[in-house]
């Protein structure tokens, strides 16, 4: 990074986020494309995978989508069989969308993601813990902007 006035430092990590959303977009594109779906899709799916399961205004929430495009993404994941709505035990007015945990899918979400955890832990081993409770902490908050953003588009 050239120089150290606060800009010029700016604008070296906005040109550094940018570079790592379009190759994360394009790794992801790539990845979904093997299950048959969108990169919106496949996002969503990881989403109820990590979060789930959930209702669809929590889907809508965790995307920053409306409710009405958060219904119509659980639609398509249901169709492409890797989510299903399931009765909510607790509430039965409430519907939760649950992942399809199938076997198959499982081995191959791994191998396909093996040889990238492996590559993200080697980089972590070149930043100290407090650098990456940093770094952890600007990609959480970047999230949250990004989530916010999203909901005003819609």
């Amino acid at each position: 990074m050239k120089g150290s006035n606060r800009r010029e430092i700016y604008d070296a990590v906005n040109l550094a986020g940018r570079e790592m959303s379009a190759s994360s977009v394009i790794f992801h594109s790539l990845m979904a494309e093997k299950f048959g779906l969108s990169v919106t899709d496949w996002r969503a799916w990881d989403l109820v995978i990590r979060h789930g399961p959930l209702t669809a205004g929590q889907l809508a929430g965790l995307t920053g989508l409306t409710p009405g495009a958060a219904t119509g993404l659980i639609d398509r994941l249901a169709e492409a069989g890797v989510v299903r709505r399931a009765p909510d035990s607790s509430d039965r007015r409430k519907v939760l969308v649950e992942s399809i945990q199938r076997p198959a899918d499982q081995q191959r979400r791994g191998e396909l993601f093996a040889p990238m955890l492996r590559a993200v832990e080697d980089l972590y081993e070149e930043y100290s813990d407090s650098q990456l409770k940093t770094i952890a902490d600007f990609m959480t908050r970047m999230s949250v902007v990004l989530r916010d953003l999203t909901a005003g588009l819609n």
